[in-house]
C-alpha cells in the first residue's frame, strides 16, 4: 500500500468514514488470516478461522480511537495485536470449558458449546473470507500450517506475516539471530514439503 494512501485512509476512518475503515481491514485481511492460521495451529481451521477473523474485526472497530498511525503498516500490527488478544481470550475460554463442562449449553441445532454470555460465532454471519480468492488453496495451506510444530508456525508468523527482522525476532524469541535464521529456514522446508505432497498426483 501506498504510504499516502495508508495515512488517507486511517485519517477517513478516524473521522467515523466506514468505508475506509473497511479499505483498510480489507488491504490486511489475508496478512491477517494467515497470522491467526499459523498462532492457532490445529485448533481453528476453516470456519472457525473465518469467524475469529469477523470477531476481530468487529473488535477493532470499537477499538480503533485508540489507534495511532505510526507509519503504513502500523495498522496491520496494531490489528494483528487486536486479534491475537482475541485469539488468546478465546483459548482461555477453552480451556475453562474443559476444566468445567457443566457450564457448557448446546448451540442451536445441538453439537458444539458455548460458555453462556459468550457470543456464538455463527451470530455474526458469513466471515469476511469472502472477500478473498482461492479458498482452495488457502485451506491447503492452513492444513500444511497445522501441521508444523508451535514453534516453526511461531517463527513463520513472525517473519512472513508480521514482517518482523532476524533480529527482532531473535530479541523476541530470546534466541540468537543465527539460531533464527536456522529455525526459519528449516520451517520454510518443512511448509513446501507439506505443501508438495498435499498436491494432486
Amino acid at each position: 500500500m501506498d504510504p499516502r494512501d495508508s495515512k488517507n485512509l486511517v485519517q477517513q476512518a478516524g473521522t467515523g468514514d466506514r468505508d475506509a475503515l473497511d479499505q483498510l481491514f480489507a488491504r490486511s485481511l489475508p496478512r491477517l488470516r494467515r497470522l491467526l492460521a499459523l498462532k492457532a495451529g490445529r485448533a481453528l481451521q476453516g470456519n472457525e478461522l473465518d469467524d475469529l477473523v469477523q470477531e476481530s474485526y468487529l473488535e477493532a472497530t470499537r477499538q480503533f480511537a485508540s489507534y495511532t498511525y505510526q507509519g503504513p503498516d502500523s495498522f496491520f500490527r496494531w490489528l494483528a495485536t487486536v486479534a491475537q488478544n482475541r485469539l488468546a481470550n478465546l483459548q482461555r475460554m477453552a480451556a475453562a470449558q474443559k476444566r468445567d463442562v457443566r457450564r457448557e449449553v448446546p448451540l442451536a441445532g445441538g453439537g458444539s458449546t458455548i460458555v453462556p454470555g459468550a457470543v456464538d460465532p455463527r451470530d455474526l454471519g458469513p466471515g469476511p473470507r469472502t472477500l478473498t480468492v482461492g479458498v482452495e488453496q488457502a485451506g491447503k495451506l492452513d492444513a500444511a500450517l497445522a501441521q508444523l510444530s508451535p514453534i516453526d508456525r511461531e517463527v513463520i508468523a513472525l517473519s512472513r506475516v508480521q514482517g518482523l527482522s532476524l533480529q527482532e525476532i531473535a530479541e523476541q524469541l530470546g534466541r540468537t539471530r543465527n539460531a533464527v535464521a536456522l529455525l526459519l529456514s528449516r520451517a520454510l522446508r518443512k511448509l513446501k514439503a507439506l505443501l508438495d505432497d498435499a498436491q494432486p498426483e
